[in-house]
């Protein structure tokens, strides 16, 4: 998120919120097509929201 937030010029909380945003897409995704990408979503979307909670 650091790196992220450097180039782009924009702040850690609003790249985490459209990260979460977009983690929580996939998630519905691959959940409503059934697909197994859904467990690795669920992680990433698990970890993104941990990682927020520290802020």
């Amino acid at each position: 998120m650091a790196i992220a937030s450097r180039i782009s010029r924009i702040p850690v909380p609003e790249i985490s919120a459209w990260c979460r945003a977009v983690a929580l897409d996939g998630l519905l995704y691959y959940t409503e097509i059934g697909d197994q990408a859904q467990e690795l979503a669920a992680d990433v979307l698990a970890a993104l929201m941990a990682s927020g909670l520290e802020g």
